[in-house]
């Protein structure tokens, strides 16, 4: 009996040893009711492309200076918001420099607008799937220059943004090549 309190220091001792200290940058709380009700335009849309900007920022602590990027939508659905008749729209949002990476940073968006082929083996079967390109659930607001940007905000957009893709996805095609 007189050996568990010893043991019990030997583990607290060695777990102590290996501890280390954690970094973490707290993350504002989106949920899907904020999100409606702060935002301007709520849309599924697709992307059509994206280019770099001229708009840049730099975020106090961070030694990156952000690539600004202009993507161009087509609406789907509006489910919030009104749009032109061309139900055509610019998201501006940031990136990092090529090769610049940061620890604990910010949660960036990346919208794809091609579709994608993968292929690979699960469980000795081969497979090759097409992955369509996606649309998007976008709560975004509107900008003074008539441009949008997420509604979370510039440094943590992907929290404003959902991809959706069809309910049997790609994995419907899995062992069928």
């Amino acid at each position: 009996m007189r050996a568990m309190p010893l043991l019990f220091a030997v583990i607290t001792s060695v777990l102590a040893h290996f501890a280390c200290p954690v970094q973490a940058r707290p993350i504002e709380s989106w949920p899907y009711e904020r999100l409606f009700k702060e935002a301007d335009l709520v849309v599924i849309a697709r992307a059509e492309d994206t280019n770099d900007t001229k708009d840049r920022f730099s975020a106090e602590g961070w030694k990156a200076e952000f690539i600004g990027q202009d993507t161009r939508f087509v609406a789907q659905s509006v489910l919030k918001g009104k749009l032109g008749d061309e139900k055509k729209f610019t998201v501006l949002h940031y990136r990092l420099p090529e090769g610049f990476a940061i620890g604990n940073g910010p949660l960036l968006v990346k919208f794809r607008h091609d579709s994608l082929m993968l292929s690979g083996k699960v469980n000795g079967t081969a497979f090759q799937a097409d992955l369509a390109a996606p649309e998007y659930l976008l709560f975004l607001r509107l900008r003074k220059d008539g441009r949008y940007e997420p509604v979370s905000g510039q440094f943590d957009p992907v929290l404003s943004v959902r991809e959706l893709h069809p309910a049997d996805g790609f994995f419907s095609d899995l062992g069928k090549r």
